[in-house]
């Protein structure tokens, strides 16, 4: 197999070790890798969204899965996902650093 096909195989496997996972821990990590052959590997952001989105349903407060959405999102061009991930990524942040995500929020939200 090309290094593409071993990429493309390899996400079908955690795909398929979704189903059985055990626990809410097994889930994430999975889907996490899902998303990031998606993204980085296959060139697939908009599937990447969708994986990060699918992990979000379960764990709604993952900071990992937000952080991934909103990169997915911003190269997938869903300006509403990627928005939609800094405003959550926001609520788990006190001060500085709830502002600055704040800041990129609206940033996001004035130039599309």
């Amino acid at each position: 197999l090309s290094e593409l096909g071993r990429k493309r195989e390899l996400g079908e496997l955690y795909e398929r070790a979704i189903e059985s996972a055990p626990d809410d821990a097994t889930f994430v990590s999975h889907l996490l890798s899902v998303g990031r052959i998606l993204e980085t590997d296959l060139g697939d952001p908009a599937r990447a969204v969708e994986a990060y989105l699918r992990l979000l349903a379960r764990v709604p407060d993952h900071l990992a899965g937000l952080y991934s959405l909103a990169r997915a999102a911003e190269h997938a061009g869903r300006h509403d996902v990627w928005v939609e991930a800094l405003t959550r990524q926001a609520k788990a942040f006190d001060g500085t650093r709830k502002l600055r995500v704040l800041h990129r929020s609206a940033e996001v939200l004035e130039n599309f």
